[in-house]
């Protein structure tokens, strides 16, 4: 593992109080949703992913799109925006824009 998958690894067992990866990652599995969780969502909800993250959370966000049942939005973040990556930490204040441009509107 290089240093900066070390690095992520040691933070993400240090944010949830394991003592391993292994634990720290069978504690994840208790924050899942099931379809039937997703389904009972029926509170306005944006839904907010990097297109550089990969295949897998673009596919996590379209299920969330169908399943959802309130009114939802979402917005994948491309490279050209600069927050295409992890938390779309690459360019915060247009992710957080984003963000708030949504509420305007929700809570309009």
């Amino acid at each position: 593992m290089n240093a900066h998958k070390r690095e992520m690894a040691r933070n993400l067992i240090l944010r949830f109080g394991q003592g391993s990866f292994k634990k720290t990652y069978i504690r994840l599995r208790d924050f899942a949703v099931t379809d039937g969780g997703l389904k009972r969502i029926k509170c306005p909800a944006l839904a907010l992913t990097g297109a550089g993250e990969g295949k897998e959370p673009l596919r996590q966000l379209e299920h969330f799109l169908r399943l959802v049942s309130g009114p939802v939005a979402s917005h994948a973040f491309t490279s050209d925006e600069g927050a295409d990556g992890h938390c779309l930490s690459g360019n915060l204040a247009y992710s957080a824009a984003v963000s708030l441009d949504w509420l305007d509107e929700v809570f309009a």
